[in-house]
């Protein structure tokens, strides 16, 4: 057999080293993705940076306490919560009575004006629309207001006593005013009630109620 030239031995040298560069640099590669993911995998993971919190952002509601409409509706977004007892028997606001103990009347006005120099005639006009006799009426104080949702508060104190076979009977109450806070219900309140002098104490804890629950509700 005749032995190959020295071109062809010098061209067989040249591929096998082809295939030898050609298989190192697919080695080579390979090695060097096989490092490359090993470092991947051992190199940790940043962790995820942190995201200031939302800003908060003040309320606009310029109500100061919150604003609970339980009850029964007056007018103008206004409630009262009436104790058990207590009849509704008006509709000009609202008058409530207690029978053989007293009565109260609330009224609401979305024109408010200020309370000083309103109570007089609130008290005069409640005690003649319950046939109140022989009125004596106290001096205007100014009181703290409900809640903070009100304010422009003051009250009057009354008596009033008639005489009926030969019985004196004896009566007692008062007239409270205030006011809603204008950017939160801009009216006025009047909250008047009477009772018998032996049941003043109790008749007056339920007008506070109501009176609370008013002020609630605005």
């Amino acid at each position: 057999m005749q032995s190959p030239s020295p071109q062809t031995k010098l061209l067989g040298a040249a591929v096998a080293f082809a295939v030898l560069v050609v298989g190192g640099l697919i080695i080579r590669y390979a090695g060097s993705s096989t490092e490359q993911t090993e470092q991947t995998a051992d190199t940790p993971t940043p962790s995820a940076q942190s995201v200031p919190p939302a800003e908060v952002v003040p309320s606009r509601n310029p109500r100061r306490d919150p604003d609970v409409d339980a009850g029964t509706p007056i007018n103008y977004g206004v409630f009262v919560t009436i104790p058990e007892g207590w009849e509704r028997d008006s509709f000009n606001g609202i008058r409530v009575t207690s029978r053989g103990r007293g009565a109260a009347q609330i009224t609401v006005s979305n024109h408010p004006v200020p309370t000083a120099g309103l109570l007089r005639p609130d008290a005069e006009t409640f005690t003649d629309m319950m046939v109140l006799e022989n009125l004596k009426l106290g001096a205007e104080q100014q009181i703290p207001a409900p809640n903070l949702n009100t304010f422009d508060a003051a009250r009057i104190s009354f008596t009033s006593h008639y005489v009926e076979d030969g019985v004196t009977y004896r009566f007692a109450g008062d007239c409270t005013r205030f006011r809603g806070l204008p950017a939160v219900n801009d009216v006025s309140v009047s909250i008047c009630y009477f009772a018998y002098a032996e049941d003043l104490d109790a008749v007056r804890a339920e007008v506070t109620a109501m009176t609370g629950s008013v002020a609630r509700s605005i």
